[in-house]
Parts: structure tokens; C-alpha cells; sequence
């Protein structure tokens, strides 16, 4: 029971960090030259779609934690927080 108290807390947790990476990249104008300069049409495509960016941002944020805890289960974070990333950006 724990474990799903453990998973839903870094769910929120990345939902919020990769919202505010995203919502730093476009206000500091990181994302809006990324998407000028980039040679590859799909990064630029990426970049500019917050759905995408979101669950990329977050699928490697859990990675990194999956790794750090040893448990596979942490890889399932990006399908759940993809959404309130979504909602908060």
C-alpha cells in the first residue's frame, strides 16, 4: 500500500517539476528558439506541443527515479502525470 502512496506522490511531484520546466523554458525564450533554430522538423514539432514536451520531460524525470529506486513500476509515472501537466501548463 505504500508503494501507491509512494507512486501517486511522484506522479504529482513530476507533473509539477516537468510543468514548471516547460513553463521556465517558454518564458526565459528557450523553447521558442529551440523551435526557429532546430534543424529537425520532429524536435521543433516536440517543442512546441506542451503534451509532448510534458510527457518527454517526464518520462526521463522517471527514469531517473525508477533507477534511483530500483523499481520498474515508477516507469508507468508519464502516462499519469502527462495529463495534469497538460491541465497545469
Amino acid at each position: 500500500m505504500s508503494t501507491l502512496y509512494t507512486l501517486v506522490a511522484f506522479i504529482v511531484v513530476v507533473a509539477l517539476l516537468s510543468a514548471f520546466m516547460i513553463l521556465l523554458m517558454g518564458r526565459i525564450g528557450l523553447r521558442d528558439t529551440i523551435i526557429m533554430k532546430v534543424p529537425s522538423k520532429t524536435l521543433s514539432e516536440l517543442f512546441s506541443c506542451d503534451f509532448c514536451l510534458g510527457f518527454w520531460l517526464s518520462a526521463i524525470l522517471a527514469t531517473y527515479i525508477a533507477i534511483y529506486e530500483g523499481e520498474p513500476i515508477y516507469l508507468t509515472i508519464p502516462l499519469f502525470s502527462t495529463p495534469i501537466i497538460r491541465l497545469l501548463v
